[in-house]
């Protein structure tokens, strides 16, 4: 019959010429079923629930390695700066006061926070403060107690001006007065959480693994480039570092900082990632 459009079969696409034709444009147009259209949304948010927590914890995972290289570089660039005015042999640097807190100190306020941009220093601040009772949960339950960074414990705890907090230990296995061991606990994201070591936690030493013979920069604790992966993930002791592995069965998390530099600057598919 004349002025009747002939019917056209039902197609899951379009041209642009057909959606912007007189036809299609038309109040006769064809349209999406409801039903149609709760399926369609049905599929995306199926497809987002699935894709979203991969993608999520891929932007941590990154946002984790540069907030550590950042935090690496600046401890790395001070030391530097104070071999300047003390010489080249960190070996030699004196470190005065009593054993523990005294020592940390002493080191934290002549070698590192000169050379820092320090907001918060616990010197004179209560333990009670939520900086300067900081903690860090081990990576494994295996572990009851946390680390404590309280002056009690022997750190010398400062908040930076990026928002991290570090904390300064001296061990005491000195000789002579000067530093045998020194350890730098960095929360690289300071009171935000998870507040777990090896997640946002982490732990760098004078001369990494070997820490008896140099002390020319900070590097993850026990990270030697001649190590095998396989101590770092704790699946092999090595050089008593049982229960420091980066694993989430028995380690606290204390090899992590190794596990990365040694993957290149990467967290892993294996890596323990809460």
């Amino acid at each position: 019959m004349q002025g009747l459009r002939p019917h056209l079969p039902r197609r899951a696409a379009f041209t642009l010429a057909e959606v912007f034709s007189p036809y299609y444009l038309s109040p006769h147009r064809i349209a999406f079923t409801l039903a149609e259209v709760l399926i369609t949304l049905g599929i995306i948010g199926v497809v987002a629930a699935m894709t979203l927590p991969v993608l999520t914890a891929k932007f941590r995972k990154i946002q984790t390695v540069n907030l550590l290289k950042a935090n690496y570089s600046i401890l790395n660039t001070a030391i530097n700066n104070a071999s300047v005015e003390y010489g080249t042999n960190i070996d030699d640097w004196p470190i005065l006061g009593a054993e523990g807190y005294e020592r940390s100190l002493y080191f934290a306020e002549h070698y590192i926070a000169p050379y820092l941009k320090v907001i918060i220093n616990c010197k004179n601040i209560s333990n009670t403060d939520d900086v300067c009772s900081h903690t860090l949960a081990p990576m494994t339950s295996t572990f009851p107690e946390p680390f404590s960074f309280k002056k009690s414990n022997g750190f010398a705890t400062m908040l930076l001006a990026n928002g991290s907090i570090i904390s300064v230990r001296v061990w005491e296995n000195y000789i002579d007065d000067r530093p045998t061991r020194v350890h730098i606990f960095i929360d690289i994201n300071g009171l935000r959480g998870p507040n777990i070591q090896g997640i946002d936690g982490f732990l760098v030493e004078l001369g990494g693994s070997d820490h008896n013979k140099t002390y020319n920069k900070f590097l993850p604790y026990g990270y030697s480039s001649t190590r095998n992966r396989s101590v770092y993930i704790g699946n092999t002791t090595e050089e008593g570092e049982d229960g420091n592995g980066c694993n989430s069965t028995r380690g606290n998390g204390n090899l992590c900082f190794a596990l990365i530099l040694h993957d290149g600057w990467e967290i892993k598919s294996d890596y323990p990632w809460k």
